[in-house]
């Protein structure tokens, strides 16, 4: 596939869950101080997001970490 590493471009997605651990949906580290770019649906009406990234790491980010800022 062009533009990635020979491989599956799946294991460079993060998979956002909410606090009962249910996919809402897939991201991607976009920039270097590690902003993840998403759909808006999948934070839309979150208190904590859980990123769950390949290799078994993990973290749950309170609100202050999601910037809804929406680009048209």
């Amino acid at each position: 596939m062009p533009g990635f590493p020979e491989g599956d471009p799946g294991r460079y997605l993060l998979r956002i869950r909410d606090p009962a651990g249910r996919l809402r949906g897939l991201g991607f580290v976009a920039d270097r101080l590690g902003g993840v770019l998403t759909a808006q649906e999948s934070v839309a009406g979150l208190d904590r997001v859980g990123l769950h990234a390949p290799g078994g790491r993990a973290a749950v980010l309170g609100p202050d970490a999601v910037d809804r800022a929406l680009a048209y």
